[in-house]
């Protein structure tokens, strides 16, 4: 017989790698059912779920037991890649990181929400596409509990910046205002919609969307009462733009010479700015030297939120503890989710002896006030086996050795 499996993840996220290598492993959407399938088919992997993100790449799979199952893993999707740039957890340290992502402690910028509309968009991705089933969906749904109720009952998620808002404030530096100022928002997915709330309530003059599929551009640009646009006019916009906000999957190098039209540049009164929050980047390496630019990414980004994390060290702290307590319910449902052969086999022997009792006290035709009693005091039974199972599942994983193995976490980051 199988051992039951058990949770592994492996990853790579703006932690462990800069922006470069994120974007050689990132993967596109378009891509993610044929990366799932691959997945799942690895020996020994029963259920997988993949997330994407500009910032992090990482599958968590529930499988049997195995030496090779991180080499097979890493081999699929980061291959190549360098053992510094990899993380990797397992059992209980799989689901303090899974929900440290979904309440934004593992983010980028601390606290950002953006994160578990991600979460929730590659559940549904993964399940449609039968990623999953019974082994990760209680983990998964529990994560997106806990991202939730961070956020209500902690102040992680207070006066919070975004990579939105941040792509924003960098455009800021180059101007005193946005009123008299175009703005290009290459890309039509959430991190592009927030960039344009950030900029039409700084009062932006103008903003275009443009997007490789026009309908999702066009939807964007209803939503902003704004111009849309799809790539083949992606010159032209950028010739009208004072400055350019991409943040768009799969489009590498979008943003190069032929479509940035240097020529044009060199005749403005000040250099183009070009703010890439796309993985892979979408700004051409070869265009990060030219003086008619000025060109931030991602790990300028970085840079720049290191304040506003260490301003968030005391709601860290509080988030932390809620997230001790939410391992623990997790472990013990769990735990408790494994005794269910042995509560249909205890439910089953209760009701046979039941049955036999009533039998030898009354034989075929015991009264119905009788039947009714032995069937009371069955469940009453039952229920007392239930709550002693329960309390055995708590104590299973104390919350004291689930705080100790969660602060072991934090030491290895």
């Amino acid at each position: 017989m199988y051992p039951e499996p058990q949770l592994f993840l492996l990853g790579l996220s703006w932690r462990t790698a800069p922006v470069d290598v994120r974007g050689r492993f990132a993967i596109a959407k378009a891509d993610l059912p044929a990366r799932l399938a691959e997945l799942k088919a690895l020996e020994d992997v029963e259920e997988a779920w993949l997330l994407t993100t500009c910032n992090r790449t990482e599958a968590l799979v529930a499988a049997r037991p195995s030496e090779a199952l991180y080499q097979r893993m890493q081999e699929l999707l980061f291959p190549g890649s360098a053992d510094e740039h990899i993380f990797s957890y397992q059992g209980v340290h799989a689901v303090i990181h899974v929900f440290r992502v979904a309440a934004g402690l593992d983010s980028l910028v601390l606290g950002e929400s953006e994160i578990l509309s991600q979460v929730r968009g590659a559940m549904q991705l993964c399940r449609e596409h039968g990623g999953y089933d019974r082994n990760l969906d209680p983990l998964l749904q529990q994560a997106l509990s806990v991202g939730k109720k961070v956020r209500t009952k902690t102040a992680i998620g207070k006066g919070s910046l975004s990579i939105a808002r941040v792509g924003v404030e960098l455009a800021a530096r180059a101007f005193a205002g946005f009123e008299r100022h175009q703005a290009l928002i290459l890309g039509a997915g959430d991190t592009a919609r927030l960039v344009a709330t950030h900029l039409r309530a700084r009062n932006v003059a103008g903003m275009v969307f443009a997007n490789r599929t026009l309908e999702n551009a066009q939807a964007a640009a209803k939503e902003f009462d704004c111009e849309a646009t799809d790539l083949s006019r992606l010159s032209e916009c950028v010739k009208r733009a004072d400055f350019v906000i991409a943040c768009v999957d799969g489009a590498a190098g979008i943003l190069n010479k032929s479509t940035v039209l240097q020529s044009d540049l060199r005749r403005r009164d000040q250099p183009l700015m070009l703010i890439d929050l796309s993985v892979p980047r979408a700004v051409d390496p070869a265009l990060l030297n030219d003086d008619s630019l000025i060109v931030y990414d991602l790990d300028d980004v970085q840079r720049m939120v290191e304040k506003n994390r260490a301003q968030r060290a005391t709601a860290m702290r509080e988030v932390d503890d809620l997230l001790v307590g939410e391992v623990h319910k997790f472990v013990s449902l769990r735990t408790f989710a494994n005794f269910a052969p042995a509560v249909e086999e205890l439910r089953e022997r209760f009701g046979s002896a039941r049955e036999q009792i009533l039998r030898e006290i009354a034989g075929s035709d015991a009264p119905p006030n009788m039947v009714e009693l032995s069937e009371l005091l069955t469940r009453r039974l039952m229920d007392i086996s239930l709550n002693q199972m329960k309390k055995s599942a708590r104590h299973a994983s104390p919350e004291a050795i689930l705080d100790q193995k969660y602060r072991e976490f934090l030491g290895n980051l």
